[in-house]
Parts: C-alpha cells; sequence; structure tokens
C-alpha cells in the first residue's frame, strides 16, 4: 500500500500542475499543522478536518485570485513529507514561488485511493525568539552513540520543520541511514528501522524532572498527536536549561522523576510513540520544564563529527551525518 501511495503521487504530478495553474476546485478536507512533520514526522502533525473545496489562503494585492497564483511558478521542492492521518494518507509539499514566498501544496487520499482534498497555503514562518544568540550553559554531548543523520536541524524553515513551535525553535530529529535509507525492506515493520532500539544516552549532568512511559509505539507512517512527545524525559541540566527526548520506545525508560544522571547515562531506547511516523529521536532544550508555554534554546554540542569533520562546538544541519567523540571525563 506504501508502494502503491508513493506511485499514485508521482501519477498526479502533472494533475497537480494542472490544478496549481487553473485552480479547479476539488471537493473535501482541509489539513491543520501545529509542529514539525518530516520524513520521520515531527512533533505537531497533521488532521484530517472538514471543508468544502480547494483550500488557499489569502489574496492577490488586487483580489482577484488566490495569493498563490500572483506568486508565480512553483519552483525546486524545499520537503516532501508523508503520513497516515486515520483513514486519510496525506502527502505535502513545500516550495518557493517564483515571485515571491513559500507554499505548501497538500493533497489527502482517501483509503480507496480517491483524492479527498487539495489545499495551497503560505509556509508557516519561524517563530519570533529572543535567543537567537544564546549561548549552551551545559556541555551537551550527542544524546547516542554510532552515527546518526540530521532529518531536520537548524535554524531556518528549510532545515528544520520545527522552527515555526516557538518551544522547538532549535529542536532536532535524528534517525538512523545508510546510503539511501532509514529502513530495511519497505519499511512496514518498526524493527525494520535502523534506528530502532537504539540507546539514548543523557546529554549532560542532570536531574529527570520528567519520565513518561507506557505510550504505545506507532506503527510506520502512523501518528499520535494526541501524545506529542510520546515516551520521553525531561532532564534539568541547571541554569534554567531543560533537555526534552522523545519518541521513546515503550517500556524502555529507564528513569524516573527525581532520577540523578551523568552524561551518557542510558536513559531509554529510540522508539516511534507520539507524534512520530518512524523511530527516531527528537531532541531540544527548553527554558523551563513544562510543556508548551516555553521557549526553545538553541543546542550546541561538544566534540562530535559532522561528515567526517570533528566540531569543537556547534549546532548539526540537516543532511549531515553525526558522531559523538565525547569521552568520558
Amino acid at each position: 500500500m506504501r508502494t502503491i501511495f508513493f506511485r499514485s503521487l508521482q501519477a498526479l504530478a502533472a494533475l497537480s500542475t494542472v490544478v496549481l495553474l487553473t485552480g479547479a476546485n476539488d471537493a473535501g478536507c482541509g489539513l491543520s499543522s501545529s509542529g514539525g512533520s518530516t520524513v520521520t514526522a515531527g512533533e505537531g502533525g497533521g488532521t484530517a478536518g472538514t471543508g468544502g473545496g480547494t483550500t488557499t489562503a489569502g489574496t492577490c494585492p488586487d483580489g482577484t485570485a488566490p495569493q498563490w497564483v500572483c506568486a508565480g511558478a512553483e519552483g525546486a521542492t524545499v520537503s516532501e513529507t508523508t503520513a497516515v492521518d486515520g483513514d486519510f494518507r496525506v502527502y505535502r509539499r513545500t516550495a518557493p514561488r517564483a515571485k515571491g514566498g513559500v507554499f505548501v501544496t497538500t493533497w489527502t487520499f482517501a483509503a480507496d485511493g480517491a483524492v479527498a482534498g487539495f489545499t495551497i497555503t503560505p509556509a508557516a514562518q519561524p517563530a519570533p525568539t529572543a535567543f537567537l544568540d544564546y549561548v549552551t550553559h551545559a556541555r551537551l554531548r550527542l544524546p547516542f552513540d554510532g552515527s546518526w543523520y540530521v532529518s531536520w536541524g537548524g535554524r531556518t524553515l528549510a532545515d528544520n520543520d520545527h522552527v515555526i513551535a516557538r518551544d522547538q525553535r532549535f529542536a532536532y530529529d535524528f534517525v538512523v541511514r545508510n546510503s539511501k535509507s532509514t529502513h530495511r525492506g519497505d519499511g512496514a515493520r518498526n524493527e525494520d528501522y535502523f534506528a530502532w532500539d537504539r540507546p539514548i544516552v543523557a546529554p549532560a549532568a542532570g536531574i529527570v524532572v520528567r519520565a513518561v512511559d507506557g505510550v504505545d509505539d506507532n506503527r510506520p507512517a502512523a501518528m499520535n498527536p494526541r501524545q506529542p512527545f510520546g515516551n520521553h524525559v525531561v532532564i534539568d541540566l541547571g541554569n534554567g536549561e531543560f533537555a526534552m527526548l522523545a519518541h521513546l520506545r515503550r517500556g524502555s525508560v529507564a528513569v524516573r522523576a527525581g532520577t540523578r544522571v551523568a552524561a551518557g547515562r542510558v536513559i531509554g531506547r529510540c522508539g516511534n510513540s507520539g507524534n512520530s511516523s518512524e523511530p527516531h529521536l527528537h531532541f531540544h532544550v527548553q527554558n523551563a520544564a513544562r510543556e508548551g508555554d516555553v521557549d526553545g534554546l538553541p543546542a550546541q554540542f561538544i566534540h562530535y563529527a559532522a561528515d567526517g569533520v570533528d566540531i569543537a562546538r556547534g549546532e548539526p544541519v540537516r543532511g549531515q551525518t553525526v558522531r559523538s567523540r565525547w569521552v568520558q571525563p
């Protein structure tokens, strides 16, 4: 089914162009997005709503056409995502327009493969932040050993879907991949994914302030937006910095609130719980222990390699393969 879905998207490329040029209406449902959804879909995801027809946001200055029409032809794709949302399959493509602006095109497919919805909306903008120049007090090591791939990371929307969310403004998603894929075979099982069940470690010394376990792992491509972080651990690193490590495997969380951890201690194993479409680690630093109404902080890691180049201190970015060079003091 997954393969058929991807083929159907390719077959719809020409139709998509026609719809973009003509603005033809399509009865169906709208989509809402509140966070990072990626190949390793992030913490916001999308939910199928109800609506009638093609949705477009805003109009041209003269009010005669949708905003995306006067923005010109679609340019090179910045990102493409797929996800399962209930009985629907959702495809999103983000791309700039020739005359300015970045737009998200969304196709929604019913279980029988029929097009159930089509939307074009301006891409979200990075959340305002007062912490662009912030320097992390904690000496953070990467929260894993071995080589991992940065699927989302960086300070721009092109590099990081998370930047639209205030609490995840500087978040990362990490997966494990070979030269072609993040999984073996068709990726229908969590066990097919190279990141599945890998140890996740504390990035620095601190005290666990929240440890959640018991959330079921999703099947690949399905998501759980009701419990966005899934099984997760939050560590108080001191100096008003709190590390969030999310989407851990059910039953793997090895700490509890009040546990004092050293850098490098295993706190759980990589899973696919919460608003996640495949096994991966979500990591960010924030300025309070609670969820939601907090500010994300930049997370600079020490002693790691990015694409084979040693980095003394830095922020990994999308597309890099990173590996910890940290050594226990």
